[in-house]
């Protein structure tokens, strides 16, 4: 990780009709690290995450990513800039291919060598895609279809990958086998932020947390120093933590 942010959410505000969910949220992210976010479930993670990647529409405050003001951007030009947003359940084309589905992630990218080198690295980080390339996502299980969602959101080459979810339903042994992938790709120098329940699976990758909690970032910590049970109460029981 170096000094240079690469995401910088400042005061943003932004909801669902005349109902705002974040409320002033502030934080970064800084050029290879990642970062966790935990809190309750309905306050505010996904909302945030849907603002950076251009689905939410943002009503003040402002976000910029390597520096370019990306406030209210459309979706294709953030993928384009190199931040890519795996959604919770993220929806795969059922009746296409590993390989199709793959190739639909780097619609923006025309170049043959670079998605040539995407697929690629695609198979090095989940082998299970190779040996299914040829078959159709509909037949793949649980977590291979999460393996898959996150190769397609890997197809663009980003420099910041946001994970929404990545484990929800799924066993531990294959919780166990994301890691080590999500690991490799954090070794290949891409940026993470990742939203997920288990507390343990997002210590494991990242360097810091942002707990979430009714719109506004109500703690923040060194993921390596854990979370301790005394703040996580305060963020899930409501709780203020300021003191």
């Amino acid at each position: 990780m170096n000094n240079s942010v690469l995401l910088d959410v400042s005061k943003v505000t932004a909801g669902y009709g005349n109902i705002m969910v974040l409320q002033a949220l502030s934080l970064q992210v800084f050029e290879g690290e990642a970062v966790g976010l935990v809190g309750p479930n309905g306050h505010g993670k996904s909302t945030l995450l849907g603002a950076v990647s251009g689905i939410t529409r943002i009503q003040s405050g402002a976000i910029h990513f390597a520096g370019i003001d990306i406030t209210n951007s459309k979706s294709s030009k953030i993928v384009k800039m190199g931040l890519s947003h795996v959604a919770q359940g993220s929806r795969l084309f059922s009746d296409c291919t590993v390989e199709e589905n793959l190739m639909l992630g780097a619609y923006l990218n025309r170049n043959r060598k670079i998605r040539s080198a995407s697929f690629n690295q695609v198979f090095t980080f989940f082998p299970k895609l190779y040996e299914r390339k040829n078959q159709l996502a509909k037949t793949l299980s649980g977590g291979e279809r999460q393996m898959l969602a996150i190769g397609v959101g890997l197809m663009s080459q980003p420099r910041l990958l946001i994970l929404d979810e990545p484990t929800l339903g799924l066993s531990p042994s294959i919780k166990s086998e994301l890691l080590l992938s999500i690991k490799k790709i954090l070794q290949s120098g891409a940026s993470l932020v990742i939203v997920d329940g288990d507390f343990t699976f997002v210590r494991e990758l990242t360097e810091r947390w942002y707990g979430v909690s009714l719109g506004q970032v109500a703690a923040e910590g060194n993921s390596k120093e854990g979370m301790d049970e005394r703040t996580l109460k305060k963020l899930f029981f409501g709780e203020s933590v300021h003191e």
